[in-house]
């Protein structure tokens, strides 16, 4: 295994999700995003969607065990996080009025890694975010990647989420439906609530003003909806809606500040992950 490849990477910022609710059980994506406050700190958030975790009983995250600083794929780590624990965050979501959740999970980590050893994980950063002038620049048609956990499937003996392609069906740099936000046609299905969404080109790229020489990354969004046929609610169009980076990055600063301002700001770690 490559663990200096980009790709390689990205792998391992998702975590599968299974939430409980009053009747039933569903599966989702998450993934592990570092907000900076300086140039050595920064704190850990797990974002994913509102929809997904609003109302929940118990939400359990899976993370790979970390043997010699690597991931180890015969170590599975499942952390239980209480429902209490995650209804103090959805009124922060419901007032921001989108379709995205996150809470700090720097303490629950350290509490994991006291009892049951190493989490091995990478999270995504801020300077892979595009903010709203960096989608202004893509090209009206992207192919874009997609990592998480569709219908629940991973990898079961490596323990890896699906990685899957597609394009922009709507340009990202348009507000779709008036929204702040993008249609993919990417086959997205019930689990990808919550995947990041990626431009991950290697090579070369096109943007709005030709084709560029060299490899790029970004962060542009996360998977919020899947589209059925109104006629047959089990019939898939294919296509999925995207919130974009500039709005998840615009509801990380508020939600930081948020708890910044009733003075419990969550423990720290280095911005190293």
């Amino acid at each position: 295994m490559k663990l200096d490849d980009i790709g390689t990477q990205l792998l391992f910022c998702t975590v599968p999700l299974l939430v409980e609710k009053e009747k039933e059980r569903h599966t989702g994506t998450g993934f592990l995003f570092n907000f900076s406050i300086s140039e050595n700190e920064s704190i850990p958030l797990l974002i994913t969607n509102l929809h997904l975790v609003e109302n929940a009983k118990k939400v359990w995250v899976e993370f790979h065990g970390s043997t010699n600083s690597s991931p180890d794929k015969t170590k599975r780590i499942r952390v239980e996080i209480d429902g209490d624990f995650i209804s103090q965050y959805t009124p922060l979501s419901k007032n921001f009025n989108e379709d995205i959740f996150a809470f700090p999970i720097a303490g629950i980590l350290d509490q994991v890694i006291k009892q049951k050893g190493e989490i091995f994980f990478k999270s995504i950063t801020q300077s892979f975010c595009f903010k709203k002038t960096e989608l202004e620049n893509c090209a009206a048609i992207e192919t874009v990647t997609i990592i998480g956990y569709p219908k629940g499937i991973c990898d079961p003996e490596n323990w890896l989420p699906i990685v899957r392609q597609g394009i922009t069906a709507t340009p990202v740099w348009n507000n779709f439906n008036g929204k702040s936000s993008f249609l993919i046609d990417a086959g997205i299905f019930p689990g990808s609530s919550g995947s990041p969404v990626f431009l991950y080109n290697q090579g070369s790229y096109s943007t709005n003003t030709g084709i560029t020489i060299g490899t790029r990354l970004a962060f542009i969004g996360i998977v919020a909806e899947t589209y059925i046929d109104k006629a047959d609610s089990n019939t898939y169009l294919g296509l999925g809606k995207v919130i974009n980076s500039d709005k998840v990055l615009e509801f990380v600063k508020n939600l930081m500040n948020q708890i910044q301002s009733k003075q419990s700001l969550p423990p720290l770690i280095q911005s190293a992950n």
